[in-house]
């Protein structure tokens, strides 16, 4: 899926753009297939209503890396969250380690089928 960006300000288009393309993939397809666990991320974030806020989205690299640098801590062992972002790879998005900061987009560690944590975020 094209168009994803990783500025802040991007991660509720480009998880949007993630839904719309998981959704447009499956109902394209002969037989059902499940989203990879990188569309399920998105999904699972634009289906969640939290104290009457229905608003959430996956953050963007840009997002992510904020808000790993302004938060104090994340419970040990919590490692790669997704971002929104995908890299130039179609079968990859940038994620972050919130143990040490570390960005990532490649191989082994970035493509879509892999199974990392969600940290939903929304705007105010």
């Amino acid at each position: 899926m094209e168009g994803t960006a990783q500025g802040i300000g991007a991660g509720r288009n480009n998880t949007a753009l993630i839904v719309e393309h998981a959704r447009t993939m499956r109902w394209s397809r002969m037989t059902y297939s499940t989203p990879t666990p990188f569309e399920g991320a998105a999904q699972l974030v634009v289906e969640i209503d939290y104290n009457g806020f229905n608003d959430w989205f996956l953050p963007s690299k840009d997002e992510l890396d904020l808000l790993y640098e302004n938060l104090a801590s994340f419970p040990q062992g919590t490692n790669y969250y997704w971002s929104s972002t995908q890299t130039t790879d179609s079968r990859m998005a940038w994620i972050q380690n919130f143990e040490t900061g570390e960005q990532r987009s490649g191989s082994p560690f970035s493509y879509k089928f892999q199974e990392y944590r969600v940290r939903a975020i929304r705007a105010f």
